[in-house]
């Protein structure tokens, strides 16, 4: 379960995965359609935009040759799924008039023969979270919410562990939750990504409570299902109405939305539903209690009416439903650090890389996947387009691709002029004393990834899980990037010192993600405490009963370590990792994270 730093390679090596920029072709539309079969785009974002001039709009109600890169893409969908191993596919092109074009593909459970088709509901997993968010925002124009009152104000009963503030539902707001900077965690004991068993949405908000936040509210970003969770309880304790009530009333029934919704009855009792792949996996997603995060099940062309309400800026049909001032809120917001160039808003991801190009002008977008399911849904402000793929793939950098090349295909059709730069282009490289150097040294980790900064023949660099060594060119005392071939720009990287009691980490710029430190050259031994004994061995951690992940808890220089990860004591049986993230061993059922686990050896 371990994988190359992400936030390094994935948003900038060419033609690999989703986020990932994808090199565009000059030739026209043959040339586009290419496209369609090529690599995969990547994601990134630049300062945002207000309303664009209506010059910059691609109308394609109008035709203009449009008709014929759908049909082709229609005839090349199939091959696609075959080699993404996806047994059914719904997908829109939508712009500011509606919906242009939807088709369905292949089957909603695979080994069935239940054709997939425009009016099929998918489970859209995270994509949820852009619905939430524009539901919220209604009820912050209403006044029944404050995006920056704390959550307390509205759940008084609500409270969560923290190594750093006494009572963090005290500072924390809804525009930390929505924005992924609160401290919570992904996982929470009841209903999670990794249970089977059913739990209410009440049982699931009252179980974050158990749950101890990653670092000081505010202080970082760190992507959060249980914060949106929450940012939805907040919804529907303000409201004085089930939240997926509110959200229909609010929000779809304006909108002309009939099937798509978070009721988990009317999901179940739905008979043109796709089932997750592997078949099975998804049978209980409506009923996990994770409902404003992930619970979320559409249509691709009533998806398709959530993005054309966001490219008209609020407005479903002649009716003003949300504010503009709204709409840009949710793409505006600062991001956590400076100089990032793509990240969260308010619950949705702002991106800026497009056909192998960054451009200045930010787009939207939020993937989704889990229990059996991918699917992407992304809109162009600047042109007023936009696309949804729904799959039965768990693969959702699949659906992710497919709509990226789609509008990238487009967008060269009409032969839209692109305002692009390189991020980091004006970096000047100085010269560091090694002995300022070697207090950074050492392994920072996330939960699945690490890099190391460290010296290779006397030369400062980044070693990477694979084992790839990339040189660090600083420029400045706490500030270096690295150079990766084939890559669109240089990766920035910083490390911040201790200031919060959370932790030194360091941070890759262009996305603010954070890895903190977790051990060095310089680090003294541990207590090696003769108690830590009964700790060490083998867990596995599961799913309902089903182990989907062993790892190993074993002593090295006097401290406790899960696998790569240091374990640092906070009481007797409770031990956090670099990154925040804890693991309760004071019961008899050990808990890392939100989920439960058991002693394999």
């Amino acid at each position: 379960m371990i994988a190359v730093a992400a936030s390094i390679v994935q948003p900038l090596i060419d033609g690999v995965r989703s986020r990932r920029s994808f090199m565009k072709s000059k030739l026209g539309i043959l040339s586009a359609l290419w496209l369609l079969a090529g690599a995969v785009p990547s994601g990134g974002c630049g300062p945002a935009s207000a309303a664009e001039p209506a010059s910059r709009y691609v109308n394609l109600h109008e035709g203009n040759g449009i008709r014929h890169l759908l049909d082709s893409l229609e005839v090349a969908i199939p091959g696609r799924m075959a080699e993404a191993k996806a047994p059914g596919l719904s997908m829109a092109i939508v712009d500011r008039g509606g919906v242009v074009w939807a088709r369905g593909f292949g089957v909603r459970s695979a080994g069935g023969s239940a054709p997939v088709t425009t009016e099929t509901l998918f489970s859209v997993q995270s994509i949820s979270k852009v619905v939430t968010a524009t539901a919220i925002m209604i009820a912050v124009q209403e006044g029944l919410v404050d995006l920056d009152a704390p959550v307390s104000a509205y759940l008084p009963g609500f409270t969560v562990h923290s190594r750093y503030e006494e009572r963090p539902e005290k500072v924390m707001t809804l525009r930390h939750l929505l924005k992924h900077t609160s401290g919570l965690g992904h996982e929470a004991p009841a209903g999670n990504n990794f249970s089977r068993g059913v739990a209410t949405f009440e049982d699931h908000v009252r179980s974050i409570s158990d749950t101890w936040t990653l670092f000081p509210v505010g202080s970082r970003y760190k992507y959060s299902n249980l914060g949106m969770d929450l940012a939805g309880y907040v919804l529907q304790a303000a409201s004085e109405t089930p939240f997926e009530a509110y959200v229909e009333r609010k929000l779809l029934a304006p909108l002309g939305i009939r099937a798509s919704t978070f009721d988990a009855s009317r999901i179940a009792s739905y008979e043109n539903r796709a089932c997750g792949s592997p078949p099975g996996d998804a049978a209980l997603v409506y009923e996990q209690g994770m409902i404003p995060c992930g619970g979320f099940y559409a249509t691709a062309s009533e998806l398709g009416e959530i993005v054309r309400f966001h490219l008209n800026r609020g407005t479903a049909g002649s009716k003003r439903v949300l504010e503009e001032r709204y709409i840009d809120a949710m793409m505006n917001e600062p991001f956590a650090v400076e100089g990032q160039i793509y990240g969260h808003g308010l619950g949705v991801f702002r991106m800026n890389r497009l056909a192998g190009k960054t451009l200045r002008r930010p787009f939207a977008m939020h993937s989704g996947g889990g229990f059996g399911f991918g699917a992407n849904v992304t809109w162009l402000p600047e042109f007023g387009i936009g696309a949804v793929v729904l799959t039965n793939s768990p693969n959702a950098d699949f659906a992710a691709g497919l709509a990226h090349r789609a509008l990238a295909a487009i967008l060269e059709a009409h032969g839209a002029s692109l305002d692009t730069y390189r991020p980091y282009a004006d970096l000047v490289e100085v010269d560091i004393d090694d002995e300022k150097l070697k207090p950074l040294l050492g392994t920072y980790t996330q939960t699945r990834d690490r890099i190391e900064f460290c010296l290779q023949d006397g030369t400062p660099g980044f070693k990477l899980i694979d084992g790839r060594f990339f040189v660090a060119h600083f420029v400045a005392e706490r500030e270096a990037y690295i150079d990766i071939p084939g890559a669109a720009y240089s990766t920035l990287i910083r490390f911040v010192p201790n200031l919060d009691g959370a932790g030194a980490y360091l941070c890759t710029v262009h996305d603010g993600d954070a890895y903190a430190y977790c051990d060095g050259p310089n680090d003294a031994p541990g207590p090696d405490d003769p108690r830590w004994e009964r700790y060490v061995g083998s867990y596995e951690w599961l799913a309902g009963d089903t182990p989907v992940m062993t790892t190993k808890i074993h002593r090295r220089n006097g401290w406790l370590y899960l696998e790569h990860m240091k374990l640092v004591e906070h009481e007797p049986g409770l031990f956090f990792l670099p990154h925040g993230e804890y693991v309760d061993a004071r019961g008899p059922v050990p808990v890392g994270g939100g989920v439960a686990g058991r002693r394999k050896d």
